[in-house]
């Protein structure tokens, strides 16, 4: 389900582990590769394709519709939120934006200069028009901590402030 998704993924960013496998039913034999590629093309394919068909190694559709199709063309913004080589390179290669989820303001430069490094070895296609950088940093912000961000070419801040516990509002 949705939660244990969303636990997967978490574990997976803070323990900086891959995710090799995704689960398409409830026992061990409908794990399938995960191809974060493939996701895209599929996902894609649905958002743009009048009748979506999709045909990879381990994503097949076909006579599907998928409803709403998105307003904006040629398709919403497709942002990628993930640290790591194969990452960056498909970043910049095929996406509009790189999301960066609680990180300092070290952590964001280390991450841009990556980006930086993957576009200089595959040249990013016109297209897509320049990168766009949105950040969930760690912790409060004060206002030199946004500056150093924005310095950084930091486009968007996403606060997060996380609830407080039991303990705190009794």
């Amino acid at each position: 389900g949705t939660a244990k998704g969303g636990v997967a993924v978490a574990i997976a960013h803070d323990l900086r582990l891959p995710i090799r496998y995704v689960g398409i039913g409830e026992s061990i034999e409908d794990l399938i590769p995960f191809s974060p590629d493939e996701y895209v093309d599929a996902l894609l394919a649905l958002w743009t394709q009048p009748k979506p068909a999709f045909a990879g190694e381990t994503i097949r559709f076909q006579g599907i519709d998928a409803q709403p199709r998105p307003v904006q063309k040629p398709h919403p913004p497709l942002v990628i939120g993930a640290h790591s080589p194969p990452a960056w390179r498909r970043t910049v290669a095929r996406a509009n934006g790189w999301y960066g989820f609680a990180l300092d303001v070290d952590g964001v430069a280390r991450c841009l200069a990556a980006l930086r490094s993957a576009q200089a070895a595959a040249p990013r296609p016109p297209e897509l028009g320049r990168l766009e950088i949105s950040v969930t940093p760690r912790g409060p912000l004060d206002l030199e901590q946004v500056r150093r961000f924005a310095d950084l070419g930091v486009d968007r801040l996403i606060p997060y402030w996380p609830l407080p516990t039991v303990e705190a509002l009794c």
